[in-house]
């Protein structure tokens, strides 16, 4: 008979009550002990195991994973972030809303290679052109916040930014290239993967207004990063390597760059404008013509409130009646297509007149205010 009868299965239910555990475990036949050390055993408690005669479990011995152990996922943690360190001695400027344009220059020659100017069309690499005064295509906004990469936007009504095109890694002794298109607008830090491109990607130097970027690898990395122009197709990159990327390609090499923010200057009164490029002042003598005063300072002309600062210089042509300047020098420059000729010293004379005794301005002058 498989199963006990009622009242068998009452007595034995009595043995129970009045036994303990070990009590039981020792007159639990010899044969039977044998069948609880079976399969179940391993996955009793130490009290079950010892109620049944067994000997606890053995210590288990913990071991920290590694990633040379079998079947232990390996974590690849981002590589190593050298371009970061560049950073340290960068001058951080402050937090500041900035309106004005990009100027793209060589870094061999600090030749200029012309303003940014972005596509409505995400994607689509960028252009260099010389702007002119009603040309607004290449005029750009940013907020630069210390250390923290920000975007640039077009003051316009496109939803696109600055910032490099791909979702490629980039690394020293690698020729691939990111290409610095019009992009959606990512976060600081932000890897290229989710759109395509990475629009937080700048820093603003305050002594020189250099724009650094910082592209960031589909791993998380921070890419030392080097900006570069192709005069094949006029196109800038973002590259780790410029000579890596020459040797791979030697029938289109491209050339180390930079970019440096323009400002936009307030209206100014009195006077034609022209668009000059930069200046040399031969002695400390000032200029003075109404509320605007220029003064030479280390290489840079200064006009109340904003700094103007080569190699792109705004100049106000003070009245001639107050005018007083000595002799200066233009270094010539291709502006707007437009060679000046070489470089010339000028004896004192009329503001107005030394200028427009150098070079007929590519840029129409405006109309006097209604001040001059």
């Amino acid at each position: 008979m498989l199963f006990p009868s009622l009242p068998s299965l009452s007595a034995l239910l009595l043995v129970l009550s009045l036994c303990g555990p070990a009590t039981l475990a020792r007159n639990i036949p010899v044969v039977h002990q044998h069948l609880a050390r079976g399969a179940e055993s391993h996955q009793w408690t130490n009290g079950q195991r010892l109620a049944a005669g067994l000997p606890p479990h053995a210590p288990r011995k913990l071991m920290r994973a590694t990633p040379t152990e079998p079947n232990v996922a390996k974590r690849h943690a981002p590589s190593a972030s050298p371009s970061l360190s560049a950073f340290a001695n960068l001058p951080i400027a402050a937090t500041e809303t900035r309106t004005g344009r990009i100027e793209a220059r060589t870094v061999a020659d600090d030749a200029s290679l012309g303003f940014v100017q972005l596509s409505s069309v995400e994607g689509s690499g960028v252009s260099l052109k010389f702007a002119t005064e009603s040309d607004d295509a290449s005029v750009v906004t940013f907020t630069s916040s210390g250390l923290t990469p920000f975007d640039i936007a077009t003051t316009g009504d496109s939803p696109l930014f600055l910032g490099g095109s791909g979702t490629i890694a980039i690394a020293t002794g690698s020729t691939r290239t990111a290409t610095l298109s019009s992009v959606l607008q990512t976060s600081p830090h932000a890897r290229p993967m989710a759109t395509g491109g990475e629009s937080a990607i700048w820093t603003l130097d305050a002594a020189t207004q250099k724009l650094v970027p910082l592209w960031v690898n589909p791993d998380g990395a921070h890419a030392k990063t080097t900006l570069a122009y192709s005069a094949t197709d006029g196109a800038l990159l973002l590259t780790g390597d410029v000579d890596a990327y020459n040797q791979a390609h030697p029938e289109a090499p491209v050339a180390e760059a930079a970019l440096y923010y323009r400002p936009a200057l307030a209206g100014l009164s009195h006077g034609p404008q022209y668009l000059v490029p930069r200046c040399n002042w031969n002695d400390r003598t000032q200029t003075t013509g109404n509320e605007h005063d220029y003064d030479y300072d280390d290489g840079h002309l200064h006009y109340a409130p904003a700094l103007l600062a080569p190699p792109l210089i705004r100049f106000h042509l003070p009245p001639p009646a107050t005018a007083r300047t000595s002799s200066f020098t233009l270094e010539p420059s291709i502006f707007d297509g437009a060679l000046l000729s070489s470089l010339r010293t000028l004896p004192p004379s009329r503001a107005g007149r030394a200028v427009q005794a150098v070079s007929t301005p590519v840029v129409q002058p405006k109309s006097p205010g209604k001040g001059s």
